[in-house]
């Protein structure tokens, strides 16, 4: 990874962390929630892309997936699975189920047909992230009440087996010895793999049976564990968690007064523009940091011998939101494809001058590794915007200063719901 990208994609992780501890809040960027991310982490981000949403469809299949006996009965089949997640994150478990889980083509021993039913569905399934291998974790299957089990029939003696798996109990994410587990490889596809996962057997089939397969998840095309907490935008001030979110796409709109502050020609020109306004939208419903897009930023009632653009309008630009409790949160942006934020103050009083300065990566300044700047959003009816004493670079102009300060206290116009703009940040 190049030093500019990694600057680019630690910002906001590190503005977050540290401006967290510094204001005592109760979020943690490596916490104990598992949550399913559509992105490989990095050593930045845990999840750099989109954290999948509840009631997410997860489908897989297997070529070959054996059960086996402790009588010696290995039954040979080609089987598949699919399932839902229940919430967006779980602490330290995220919870779904097994919808469908089919097993067809069977044999048992070498070539003898069997056939293998799964009853008594949906089963409960428990997932948890692993810490210490990023994007990968552990999927219990268990039972929750329902006694699902896998019957075989037409299998000769064996016909008449029951499998089955244990009840959760305390042990689940922890030291877990006898519920079936399934092991998650992050990837593009990821995989599940039971690796002689145990299970319960009827009286006369043995005391226990193994599962074994490697299942390749078709649905979603990516998919990786990971430990982090997740940021929603939220309609109401009950947040942590949230009690409804805004949905993807939600368009956002932030308005309010810009200064710049700069030289020319060794003399102090302060430019303010009373009606800057800020445009966006979100890619997800939740993610961490929530990502969005930036749609543009414009500047109108300036002085009038000046005037200010920019070009985020035909500049791809990202906008990460995160949540750092009580409803308030931090708000940074982030150029793309090596193109710089640009802004152009043109004056023509009392002499006429142009000065371009630009930023790669916006909304946060440090020292060190301490923030000494922030963008900070507060919750509420409406929301805000704020931040203070930004030094943007010199670009081109002639006897423009090396930097210009930069500073905005923005109000939200949106999103709405219920006819007024209200928002909130939400931790999970």
């Amino acid at each position: 990874m190049g030093a500019l990208k990694a600057l680019c994609l630690a910002g906001v992780t590190v503005l977050i962390a540290t401006t967290a501890l510094a204001a005592g809040a109760s979020t943690s960027l490596a916490s104990d929630n598992t949550v399913l991310c559509s992105a490989e982490p990095d050593e930045e981000i845990a999840c750099p892309g989109e954290i999948y949403p509840a009631g997410t469809a997860v489908i897989a299949a297997t070529g070959t997936a054996t059960i086996g006996g402790t009588l010696g009965i290995t039954v040979t089949c080609a089987s598949s699975i699919e399932g839902t997640t229940s919430a967006i994150s779980g602490a330290p478990l995220l919870e779904g189920s097994l919808t469908s889980v089919s097993f067809t083509s069977c044999t048992i021993g070498e070539s003898e047909e069997c056939t293998v039913t799964a009853t008594n569905l949906p089963y409960s399934v428990s997932v948890l992230a692993d810490k210490t291998s990023p994007g990968n974790g552990t999927v219990f299957v268990h039972d929750s009440g329902s006694q699902p089990a896998v019957t075989l029939s037409s299998c000769g003696i064996a016909s008449g087996c029951t499998f089955s798996v244990a009840e959760k109990d305390e042990h689940v994410g922890g030291g877990a010895t006898e519920l079936a587990k399934l092991s998650a490889t992050g990837g593009g596809p990821a995989t599940l793999t039971a690796t002689e996962a145990k299970l319960k057997s009827s009286f006369f089939c043995g005391s226990t049976a193994k599962w074994s397969g490697v299942y390749a998840v078709e649905s979603p095309a990516s998919a990786f564990l990971v430990n982090q907490e997740a940021t929603k935008l939220c309609k109401k001030s009950t947040v942590d968690p949230c009690g409804e979110a805004y949905p993807k796409d939600t368009i956002l709109e932030a308005t309010g007064p810009t200064t710049f502050g700069f030289k020319h020609n060794n003399v102090l020109q302060t430019v303010k523009c009373n009606k800057g306004v800020l445009s966006g939208k979100t890619n997800a419903e939740a993610g961490a940091p929530l990502r969005g897009e930036v749609g543009g930023w414009t500047f109108a009632e300036c002085p009038k011998s000046c005037s200010v653009s920019s070009n985020l309008a035909t500049t791809p630009a990202e906008m990460d939101l995160a949540a750092i409790g009580k409803g308030n949160g931090l708000i940074g942006l982030r150029s793309q494809k090596g193109k710089l934020f640009e802004f152009t103050v043109k004056c023509t009083e009392p002499t006429a001058f142009e000065c371009v300065y630009r930023k790669f990566f916006f909304a946060y300044e440090k020292q060190g590794m301490t923030v000494v700047k922030a963008s900070t959003m507060t919750g509420g009816e409406p929301a805000t915007w704020a931040g203070k004493g930004f030094e943007l670079e010199f670009f081109k102009g002639d006897k423009c200063g090396m930097t210009s300060s930069f500073e905005f206290s923005y109000t939200f116009a949106k999103p709405e719901t219920g006819g007024k703009a209200k928002a909130w940040l939400s931790l999970g």
